[in-house]
């Protein structure tokens, strides 16, 4: 006897339940390797391989200790991270050539990982040169919402609720959401180059530096309070966003609650910045708070993308419409 029509599921598709699965494992990858990045960085053990690359003193297995050890794992994980976009990106091209979004976000991850080897092959070369630093870690950020688009686009779920938004209340949001999303990069920049100008721990007093907004006399001062006022700025930005989100939350699904894990994580981020001058600059709470920029940054691009990854209303009631023809197909016969 066959099963009642509600009964019925359809089969499941096992090519997009392998691409969400890798999306997932390679965000998981590259979040490890940023993570492993700022370790490598404040324990100065960028160059406990030498001056070898992609070999580690020469040898593909060498002798360890703590430093080669991190920078060992921080290699290791970026090969991976590199075999994992190459099997994401063979995917889209199977399965997603005919959806942009999905398919130019797996592009976009392919190119940024391609090139971050190549900038952690230079930063290696060069002696642990500050601004091949910094565009590897603008790369790795990269490679981070690269994913994080390819993984929501690939996800089944309406863009909408019950009625869109007005073109005007999207514009708006637009604005917010691209300011916030832009200066949060900025932000995890300006950390990179203020350590990279030897300026990471000359405000000895937060939030002021010293006492003062910006105190006379030392350039690297300045330097460092710039950071602080664009985090300010970063604050100021995602606020906003936070408010249009909220408001938009019946009609946008999931938006709500990735933005409330935004603006907490944000405030988090905000503390262990306070700690990690409270501590001395401790080499721990400096990974931590770049560790914790990351978490915001992929948070952000996460709902960046719920927010305005296109979808296309039109297959789905193709798709809706041929279902219901299947339906009556089957009563009729």
């Amino acid at each position: 006897m066959e099963k009642p029509i509600s009964q019925i599921k359809p089969p499941s598709d096992k090519g997009e339940l392998n691409f969400r699965i890798l999306t997932i494992l390679g965000l998981i990858a590259a979040f490890i390797q940023v993570s492993l990045g700022g370790f490598v960085r404040v324990t100065d053990s960028g160059m406990a391989c030498g001056d070898d690359w992609p070999l580690c003193d020469g040898q593909l297995v060498p002798s360890f200790n703590i430093e080669v050890a991190l920078e060992y794992a921080h290699r290791v994980s970026g090969a991976v991270l590199i075999v994992l976009i190459l099997i994401i990106f063979i995917y889209a091209w199977r399965l997603h050539r005919n959806d942009s979004w999905i398919f130019r976000s797996s592009i976009a991850a392919l190119i940024f990982v391609i090139a971050g080897a190549a900038f952690g092959a230079a930063t290696v070369f060069s002696e642990l040169g500050w601004g091949f630093r910094l565009i590897h870690l603008a790369v790795a950020e990269g490679v981070i919402c690269s994913l994080a688009f390819a993984f929501i686009s690939s996800l089944d779920f309406k863009r909408y609720g019950m009625n869109s938004p007005t073109e005007g209340s999207m514009a708006s949001g637009a604005v917010y959401m691209f300011g916030m999303l832009l200066s949060i990069f900025l932000l995890i920049l300006s950390g990179s180059i203020m350590v990279g100008l030897d300026a990471g721990t000359a405000c000895g007093t937060w939030p002021l530096c010293n006492g003062s907004i910006f105190p006379q006399g030392n350039s690297r001062y300045s330097i460092h309070m710039g950071h602080r006022l664009i985090g300010i700025v970063s604050g100021v930005l995602m606020s906003l966003a936070f408010l249009w989100i909220w408001r938009m939350r019946e009609w946008i699904h999931g938006a709500g609650k990735v933005g409330i894990a935004l603006f907490v994580f944000m405030i988090i981020q905000v503390l262990f910045g306070a700690a990690l001058v409270w501590t001395g600059f401790a080499p721990g709470w400096r990974a931590i708070h770049l560790i914790g920029g990351t978490l915001v940054w992929l948070t952000a691009c996460i709902l960046f993308a719920i927010v305005f990854v296109s979808r296309d209303p039109v297959n789905e009631k193709k798709i809706e419409a041929k279902e219901i023809s299947n339906i009556y197909g089957e009563f009729s016969s």
